[in-house]
Protein backbone atom coordinates (compact mmCIF):
# COMPACT_ATOMS: atom_id res chain seq x y z
CA UNK A 1 0.00 0.00 0.00
CA UNK A 2 1.59 3.43 -0.58
CA UNK A 3 1.28 5.77 1.18
CA UNK A 4 0.82 9.98 0.80
CA UNK A 5 2.01 12.32 3.76
CA UNK A 6 -0.17 15.38 4.00
CA UNK A 7 1.53 18.89 3.45
CA UNK A 8 -0.97 20.96 1.93
CA UNK A 9 -4.86 21.14 2.10
CA UNK A 10 -6.77 22.52 -0.10
CA UNK A 11 -10.57 23.05 -1.02
CA UNK A 12 -12.59 24.50 -3.91
CA UNK A 13 -16.06 24.81 -5.54
CA UNK A 14 -16.98 26.26 -8.50
CA UNK A 15 -20.94 26.55 -9.10
CA UNK A 16 -20.82 27.67 -12.24
CA UNK A 17 -18.73 24.28 -13.30
CA UNK A 18 -20.28 21.65 -11.19
CA UNK A 19 -16.90 21.36 -9.85
CA UNK A 20 -15.29 21.07 -6.32
CA UNK A 21 -11.39 20.01 -6.16
CA UNK A 22 -9.61 19.14 -2.88
CA UNK A 23 -5.99 18.13 -1.94
CA UNK A 24 -5.22 15.27 0.61
CA UNK A 25 -2.45 13.63 -0.13
CA UNK A 26 -3.77 13.18 -3.79
CA UNK A 27 -5.47 15.10 -5.95
CA UNK A 28 -9.63 15.18 -5.60
CA UNK A 29 -12.03 16.17 -8.17
CA UNK A 30 -15.91 15.87 -7.78
CA UNK A 31 -18.23 16.85 -11.03
CA UNK A 32 -21.66 17.17 -10.87
CA UNK A 33 -21.92 14.02 -13.47
CA UNK A 34 -20.17 11.73 -11.90
CA UNK A 35 -21.69 12.60 -8.60
CA UNK A 36 -18.21 11.07 -6.45
CA UNK A 37 -15.05 12.54 -6.01
CA UNK A 38 -12.45 10.98 -8.10
CA UNK A 39 -8.70 10.50 -7.72
CA UNK A 40 -5.90 12.29 -10.14
CA UNK A 41 -3.33 10.22 -10.72
CA UNK A 42 -1.65 12.97 -13.21
CA UNK A 43 -1.15 15.79 -10.35
CA UNK A 44 1.83 17.62 -12.35
CA UNK A 45 -0.54 18.23 -15.44
CA UNK A 46 -4.01 17.93 -16.81
CA UNK A 47 -5.82 15.34 -14.30
CA UNK A 48 -6.57 11.85 -15.22
CA UNK A 49 -9.48 10.81 -12.86
CA UNK A 50 -10.05 7.05 -11.94
CA UNK A 51 -12.68 5.92 -9.61
CA UNK A 52 -11.80 5.69 -5.76
CA UNK A 53 -13.80 3.17 -3.24
CA UNK A 54 -13.65 1.41 0.23
CA UNK A 55 -12.74 5.05 1.57
CA UNK A 56 -12.23 3.94 5.59
CA UNK A 57 -10.83 7.24 8.11
CA UNK A 58 -8.74 6.90 10.92
CA UNK A 59 -8.17 9.08 13.58
CA UNK A 60 -5.03 10.23 11.89
CA UNK A 61 -5.15 8.74 8.03
CA UNK A 62 -7.35 7.88 5.44
CA UNK A 63 -7.08 5.05 3.10
CA UNK A 64 -8.95 3.57 -0.05
CA UNK A 65 -9.05 1.65 -3.53
CA UNK A 66 -8.12 3.23 -6.58
CA UNK A 67 -8.52 1.54 -9.62
CA UNK A 68 -5.04 2.06 -12.05
CA UNK A 69 -4.58 0.74 -15.32
CA UNK A 70 -7.55 -1.73 -14.67
CA UNK A 71 -5.95 -2.61 -11.36
CA UNK A 72 -6.72 -2.29 -7.84
CA UNK A 73 -4.07 -0.30 -5.78
CA UNK A 74 -4.48 0.17 -2.01
CA UNK A 75 -3.80 3.82 -0.75
CA UNK A 76 -2.89 5.03 1.85
CA UNK A 77 -2.88 8.92 3.48
CA UNK A 78 -1.15 10.40 6.74
CA UNK A 79 -2.98 13.30 7.51
CA UNK A 80 -1.18 13.32 11.61
CA UNK A 81 -0.92 16.33 12.90
CA UNK A 82 -2.84 18.10 10.07
CA UNK A 83 -6.19 19.38 11.88
CA UNK A 84 -8.09 20.02 8.75
CA UNK A 85 -7.40 16.96 6.96
CA UNK A 86 -10.50 15.01 8.80
CA UNK A 87 -12.63 17.52 7.35
CA UNK A 88 -12.12 17.19 3.75
CA UNK A 89 -11.81 13.23 4.62
CA UNK A 90 -14.90 12.51 5.32
CA UNK A 91 -16.17 15.32 2.62
CA UNK A 92 -14.66 12.59 0.16
CA UNK A 93 -15.63 9.64 1.65
CA UNK A 94 -19.85 11.14 2.65
CA UNK A 95 -19.96 12.41 -1.00
CA UNK A 96 -18.66 8.75 -2.45
CA UNK A 97 -20.97 6.94 -0.17
CA UNK A 98 -24.45 8.67 -1.68
CA UNK A 99 -24.72 12.14 0.26
CA UNK A 100 -23.79 14.13 -2.98
CA UNK A 101 -23.52 17.62 -3.90
CA UNK A 102 -25.61 19.60 -5.07
CA UNK A 103 -23.65 23.00 -6.70
CA UNK A 104 -25.07 24.94 -10.25
CA UNK A 105 -27.78 26.81 -9.11
CA UNK A 106 -28.44 25.98 -5.11
CA UNK A 107 -24.57 27.77 -4.37
CA UNK A 108 -24.81 31.36 -4.41
CA UNK A 109 -21.21 31.05 -2.81
CA UNK A 110 -17.44 29.83 -4.06
CA UNK A 111 -14.42 29.30 -1.84
CA UNK A 112 -11.21 28.42 -1.91
CA UNK A 113 -9.18 27.44 1.40
CA UNK A 114 -5.56 26.70 1.83
CA UNK A 115 -3.20 25.60 4.20
CA UNK A 116 0.36 25.18 3.86
CA UNK A 117 3.00 25.19 6.68
CA UNK A 118 1.01 27.35 9.13
CA UNK A 119 -0.34 29.88 6.38
CA UNK A 120 -4.08 30.08 5.98
CA UNK A 121 -5.70 31.74 2.38
CA UNK A 122 -9.17 31.97 2.26
CA UNK A 123 -11.47 33.80 -0.88
CA UNK A 124 -15.03 33.93 -0.57
CA UNK A 125 -16.98 34.81 -3.57
CA UNK A 126 -20.79 35.24 -4.84
CA UNK A 127 -23.14 36.26 -7.52
CA UNK A 128 -22.40 39.60 -7.71
CA UNK A 129 -18.63 39.01 -8.15
CA UNK A 130 -18.01 40.45 -4.52
CA UNK A 131 -15.08 39.03 -3.53
CA UNK A 132 -12.60 38.65 0.14
CA UNK A 133 -9.35 37.28 0.85
CA UNK A 134 -8.18 36.53 4.51
CA UNK A 135 -4.66 35.87 4.89
CA UNK A 136 -3.23 34.13 8.09
CA UNK A 137 -0.63 34.68 10.36
CA UNK A 138 -0.57 38.39 8.25
CA UNK A 139 -4.26 39.23 9.48
CA UNK A 140 -4.63 40.78 6.43
CA UNK A 141 -8.09 41.14 4.23
CA UNK A 142 -8.18 42.15 0.25
CA UNK A 143 -12.19 42.62 0.11
CA UNK A 144 -13.40 43.82 -3.78
CA UNK A 145 -16.97 44.92 -3.77
CA UNK A 146 -16.89 43.50 -8.05
CA UNK A 147 -14.21 41.95 -9.02
CA UNK A 148 -15.51 42.01 -12.49
CA UNK A 149 -15.51 45.98 -12.83
CA UNK A 150 -15.08 47.87 -15.53
CA UNK A 151 -12.42 50.05 -15.52
CA UNK A 152 -11.38 48.27 -12.28
CA UNK A 153 -12.88 49.08 -8.81
CA UNK A 154 -9.89 50.18 -5.82
CA UNK A 155 -8.53 47.14 -3.48
CA UNK A 156 -9.26 47.45 -0.28
CA UNK A 157 -6.12 46.25 1.65
CA UNK A 158 -7.30 45.75 5.46
CA UNK A 159 -5.68 44.56 8.65
CA UNK A 160 -8.19 42.70 11.24
CA UNK A 161 -9.93 39.74 12.49
CA UNK A 162 -12.62 37.28 11.30
CA UNK A 163 -15.88 35.59 13.43
CA UNK A 164 -18.47 32.84 12.40
CA UNK A 165 -21.68 33.62 14.05
CA UNK A 166 -24.13 30.97 13.00
CA UNK A 167 -23.57 30.81 9.26
CA UNK A 168 -22.18 34.59 8.65
CA UNK A 169 -18.73 35.36 8.81
CA UNK A 170 -17.79 38.74 10.07
CA UNK A 171 -14.83 40.53 8.82
CA UNK A 172 -13.14 43.64 10.88
CA UNK A 173 -10.13 45.72 10.08
CA UNK A 174 -9.06 48.96 9.64
CA UNK A 175 -8.27 50.20 5.66
CA UNK A 176 -4.14 50.09 5.49
CA UNK A 177 -4.42 53.54 3.39
CA UNK A 178 -6.55 56.27 5.81
CA UNK A 179 -7.00 53.75 8.94
CA UNK A 180 -10.85 54.07 9.23
CA UNK A 181 -12.79 50.86 10.04
CA UNK A 182 -14.01 48.51 8.09
CA UNK A 183 -16.84 45.67 9.08
CA UNK A 184 -18.29 42.86 6.70
CA UNK A 185 -20.89 40.28 7.04
CA UNK A 186 -20.66 37.70 4.28
CA UNK A 187 -23.74 35.22 4.42
CA UNK A 188 -22.12 32.10 3.89
CA UNK A 189 -24.53 30.67 1.43
CA UNK A 190 -23.90 27.16 0.43
CA UNK A 191 -25.34 23.83 -0.67
CA UNK A 192 -26.04 22.13 2.91
CA UNK A 193 -24.32 19.36 1.79
CA UNK A 194 -20.71 21.08 1.91
CA UNK A 195 -21.51 24.17 4.02
CA UNK A 196 -21.37 21.72 7.19
CA UNK A 197 -17.48 21.42 5.95
CA UNK A 198 -17.06 24.68 4.81
CA UNK A 199 -17.95 25.83 8.39
CA UNK A 200 -15.79 23.13 10.09
CA UNK A 201 -13.28 24.80 8.10
CA UNK A 202 -13.55 28.50 9.04
CA UNK A 203 -14.13 27.05 12.36
CA UNK A 204 -10.72 26.15 12.66
CA UNK A 205 -9.27 29.51 10.36
CA UNK A 206 -10.99 31.38 13.23
CA UNK A 207 -9.28 29.94 16.23
CA UNK A 208 -6.18 29.59 14.95
CA UNK A 209 -5.99 33.39 14.04
CA UNK A 210 -7.68 33.69 17.88
CA UNK A 211 -4.65 33.05 19.07
CA UNK A 212 -2.66 35.99 17.86
CA UNK A 213 -1.93 38.69 19.43
CA UNK A 214 -3.77 41.66 17.42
Amino acid sequence: MKVKTVDVIFLQTNFRHGLVDAVLGHAFYFFSDNKSFRMSITPYSDPTLVPISDIVLEVDSMRFNAVIDAKVQGKLVDYDGVPESPIIGELIKKTNEGAGITLGFNSNNDIQYQSEDGELTLRLSNRKNEVIYFFHPQRRMIYLENENATPAQPVNFLQGTVLLVDENLKFFGKNEADGSGFELTWKLDFSPEILKYVIALLQHLVKVSAKLKV
